[in-house]
């Protein structure tokens, strides 16, 4: 089994630390002082998630490829560009008092960059 597995690091505002967690592995997280510290501690995270689920006989999920990583993102981006599209719809329907706006001339080449950003 390949234990290659893709972390992602972002600051929690909440807990006032950086959280790193593993998408394939449910509830696989640390948290640091640091994005490095937290990777470090993400670490040990996986290795004992991975030893824990062996023990309880559950399955363990294989690392996604770039390929299924570039899919999510590529998913998420496009789910993000629909969410924005219709909430810039609606702010702008609402401050022309209810004139309809179709969102496909809000998110033209123009007003909006293709790439929103580089992973």
């Amino acid at each position: 089994m390949n234990n290659h597995y893709s972390a992602r690091i972002h600051w929690s505002e909440q807990d006032s630390t950086f959280i790193a967690c593993v998408d394939e592995l449910p509830g696989c997280l640390a948290d640091g002082k640091t994005p490095l510290e937290a990777l470090n501690n993400l670490t040990t995270i996986v290795e004992e998630w991975i030893e824990v689920a062996k023990e309880d006989g559950r399955p363990i999920p294989e690392p996604l490829t770039m390929e299924a990583l570039d899919q999510t993102l590529r998913k998420s981006r496009e789910d993000l560009e629909r969410q924005i599209q219709s909430h810039v719809a609606a702010v702008v329907s609402k401050a022309l008092n209810g004139v309809e706006v179709k969102t496909s001339a809000l998110a033209s080449e123009h007003l909006w960059p293709a790439t929103v950003g580089n992973f």
